[in-house]
């Protein structure tokens, strides 16, 4: 890899589905000396109201989709919290039950027991210590219903499954900072390993997938220096020039980095609307961003119509009537981005501004009592160790290439793009050129290769 000396932190987080059978969900009911028991037939009308969905997700994700449970919320902070249609505690004084509080998080826990340092995190209070793994509630997300559960289990070769038996629901695991190394790498994967179960009879048990609401997410930051007794030492940020070519980068391969992924991680998806906002807003015309805005909300209002009518359309007929996004120019950009006037804080504007939900966050740069990172949100939900290590590999791989380029290439008024192949947009920008930049090798070409393949 490209400027392998420059060493960087990376922190992962996986949005995902953990499906269980009732066994387990019993056994670990009675570890915990609660009483429940668990009630499986809810009208749909009430699993409107057990929605712990936060309000920005509700029209599309608007039903709690698992079982409920007699029993109030263990922790006080679990059933007077509201993040849906009602409290936990309200929901129990209403029906005599209530969805999930922190019992998937704990079972989660337990499944993950062979990593000691694993913590479960109440995600509406905001962290400050990174030194452990941890589980956390993910409000943007509900599970499946039987229909889905059920090819999932004979996906997974269980299909004797009883799938009246088996649950679902969203959880998030985040990972501790760790240093860009195989070992870290080796590690996610070991937890990823634990979740996805096995051929024990406890491993039969559980099961995780991700569906297309989920995402894989990965920050890049820099090694916090060992601090000097009884100095607060500022948290480390990447320098300007690195920044100012990350910017650069991105604004040439935003366009071409969409063939990694597919339809529901592009632009005129309903994911896209909620979560992957485009970097380039900042970049493009005003007529061609409102001409762009007006053909995304065309075709979201055509598919609303369609789901309503019932109608079905081919995915090749779909990718062809989804808007593209305009093509930017890079000399214009250039002058934007590496402008004399430029500061981290204009630029985490020029990026994107205040909004964390853009398919690269820049907002985190700009925090100060917490580690300042760039976050990828590109990649769709996943468990596999291969695109988790290649796609850790490729971000990183990016973040190196801006600070080699940053150093050696320069910026200030008047850099011309010296440094990269294209001086302007042109239509054979691939992603792999930036692969070959990246110097990813034979691994990351093969990637490369299979995922725009797959999602052709």
């Amino acid at each position: 890899m490209i400027n392998s000396t420059f060493s960087v932190t990376i922190g992962v987080e996986f949005e995902l589905i953990l499906a269980f059978h009732e066994t387990l969900l019993h056994q670990h009911l009675t570890s915990t000396n609660n009483p429940a028991t668990i009630i499986k037939s809810i009208p749909p009308s009430t699993r409107h109201n057990l929605s712990q969905v936060h309000e920005n997700y509700q029209r599309e994700r608007p039903q709690y989709m698992g079982w409920a449970l007699t029993s109030r919320a263990a922790v006080a902070y679990e059933s007077e919290r509201r993040s849906g249609i009602l409290s936990l505690k309200d929901q129990f004084s209403k029906y005599g039950y209530r969805g999930y509080a922190g019992e998937v998080l704990t079972l989660a826990q337990s499944i993950l027991r062979p990593q000691q340092d694993v913590a479960v995190h109440d995600t509406l209070v905001k962290r400050t210590k990174f030194g452990t793994w941890y589980l956390t509630q993910d409000n943007s997300l509900v599970g499946v219903g039987k229909e889905v559960l059920g090819k999932e289990l004979s996906a997974e070769g269980r299909e004797g499954e009883e799938v009246e038996r088996w649950d679902n629901h969203p959880v998030e695991l985040v990972s501790r900072v760790l240093p860009f190394t195989r070992e870290s790498l080796d590690e996610i994967e070991t937890y990823l390993a634990l979740l996805r179960g096995g051929e024990t009879q406890q491993q039969l048990q559980h099961m995780a997938f991700a569906t297309e609401a989920c995402g894989f997410h990965v920050h890049v930051g820099l090694p916090t220096p060992t601090p000097t007794p009884g100095e607060e030492e500022p948290l480390p940020t990447f320098s300007l020039p690195t920044l100012q070519h990350l910017a650069y980068i991105l604004v040439m391969y935003e366009k071409p980095m969409r063939a990694l992924f597919p339809s529901w991680r592009r632009e005129g998806s309903k994911n896209a609307e909620l979560d992957l906002m485009s970097n380039l807003e900042s970049f493009l015309p005003e007529e061609e961003l409102g001409e762009w805005d007006d053909e995304v909300d065309n075709f979201e209002t055509l598919n609303a119509r369609r789901e309503e009518d019932d109608e079905t359309i081919s995915e090749e007929d779909n990718d062809d009537e989804k808007p593209t996004c305009p093509t930017v120019s890079f000399a214009e950009a250039r002058k934007m981005i590496f402008a004399p006037s430029t500061t981290l804080e204009s630029l985490a504007e020029l990026m994107g501004g205040t909004r964390k939900s853009r398919l690269v966050n820049w907002t985190y740069l700009l925090r100060h009592n917490l580690p300042r990172t760039i976050e990828f949100r590109q990649h769709e939900g996943t468990l596999d160790g291969e695109d988790v290590r290649c796609w850790i590999n490729f971000v990183v791989g990016v973040v190196r290439l801006a600070e080699e380029r940053g150093r050696v290439e320069g910026v200030g008024e008047g850099y011309d793009g010296r440094g990269y192949r294209w001086r302007e947009w042109d239509e054979r920008i691939s992603v792999g050129d930036l692969v070959e930049m990246c110097g990813l090798g034979e691994e990351g070409e093969r990637w490369v290769e299979r995922r725009v393949g797959m999602w052709k």
